[in-house]
């Protein structure tokens, strides 16, 4: 939008405070980025979007999972919340569907915890533990879910998930610091469970992912036609 709107300065200024916060307590540069400004029609201002650059390192590349599962495995939730919190306010089925100006208090980030987490991921990692992993963003578990499953055409059922995710705003609200991670198999999941030595993490089994068969949550259907569909709206 104009950064000459006091709120949009304001929603950009604020956004830099919470970028350097997040570099400082996690020694991550950012070592490039991009906003877009004076983006408006009609005198409304398109969400904020700023683009970040991050550089990592990864010891063996040959190691480091795919986002996306390309076969069969079992799918478990690493969170650091014994009870996820979740954040509807400005979510992106918020966005989607709810007529009004987006915004609600952002869910705090537990720093020790976040590093915490990123370290017992690595450690899976170099182990070769993991089929795939990504994090739980925009859109929250059932799109990540979705981004995991659907570019090789891979259905899901879910019918493990926790007591907590049982509303629409449970399944499409962002979680922080919450990770989708894939596993060859309920084994293997165990195994990482029994690594876990923190209490303040949780690894929670949620379901299996599967090469044909409608998708399922809870115990709900949905065909595989539809996620294809439900994928391209929200991506859209």
């Amino acid at each position: 939008g104009n950064p000459e709107d006091s709120q949009v300065m304001g929603q950009f200024s604020q956004a830099i405070e919470g970028l350097g916060l997040v570099a400082r307590e996690c020694s991550v540069p950012f070592v490039s980025g991009n906003v877009s400004l004076y983006n408006e029609t009609d005198g409304t201002s398109i969400f904020p979007t700023p683009m970040i650059g991050v550089v990592g390192k990864n010891i063996d590349i040959r190691k480091a999972p795919a986002a996306i599962a390309t076969g069969e495995g079992f799918l478990a939730l690493l969170s650091t919340h014994k009870v996820p919190s979740f954040q509807f306010s400005g979510s992106l089925l918020a966005k989607v569907f709810v007529d009004e100006e987006p915004g609600g208090q952002i869910l705090p980030l537990d720093f020790p915890l976040e590093k915490a987490c990123g370290q017992y991921l690595s450690t899976l990692i170099a182990d070769g533990k993991i089929l795939a992993c990504r994090d739980i963003g925009e859109g929250g578990l059932m799109l990540g879910v979705l981004k995991m499953c659907g570019p090789k055409g891979l259905s899901f059922d879910l019918s493990q998930l926790p007591d907590s995710f049982q509303t629409i705003e449970s399944l499409f609200a962002d979680l922080v610091g919450s990770y989708l991670i894939q596993f060859p198999g309920e084994k293997e999941f165990r195994a990482a469970v029994q690594l876990l030595k923190r209490d303040d993490l949780t690894l929670s089994g949620i379901g299996h992912v599967s090469k044909t068969g409608n998708a399922k949550v809870h115990q709900d259907e949905l065909p595989s036609h539809r996620l294809q569909q439900l994928l391209r709206a929200f991506l859209a």
